[in-house]
């Protein structure tokens, strides 16, 4: 059994982007991927959240098993085709460090990051898992 969105998940996607408007970025509560996986909590029923409190851990998780592999663990295998990802998927951005997780919104991404809220080109990102 995959994850199931709720019938109302565009609305509360919607919701949690503009909610994230106000948010400072802090590693463990509210960086790429907590965010990420808080968000898509929000319209399914996705259960896991990511271990790391701060910095420091979430580099050294980082390092000995990319997000990619992380997220897989979870989520199952990557989309074969980027530019298949549908709105509401969590797609990533860049490889090791420089990862980052967001949400799909059609041909852009939403992700947190250090500077706030950003979007990104679909095209632009590198892995993305169907929900």
């Amino acid at each position: 059994m995959g994850l199931e969105r709720v019938l109302n998940w565009e609305s509360i996607l919607i919701e949690q982007i503009m909610l994230t408007k106000d948010m400072s970025f802090e590693y463990g509560k509210h960086d790429c991927t907590t965010w990420a996986a808080s968000v898509l909590r929000s319209y399914t029923n996705l259960t896991w959240k990511p271990s790391w409190k701060n910095k420091k851990e979430a580099i050294k998780l980082h390092k000995s098993k990319p997000m990619e592999d992380q997220v897989s663990e979870v989520l199952g295998t990557p989309h074969y085709s980027i530019l298949h990802t549908q709105r509401g998927d969590l797609v990533q951005k860049a490889l090791g460090l420089e990862s980052s997780l967001g949400i799909c919104i059609g041909r852009k991404v939403v992700f947190l990051l250090e500077e706030g809220i950003c979007y990104a080109d679909l095209k632009d990102c590198v892995y993305s898992w169907r929900i």
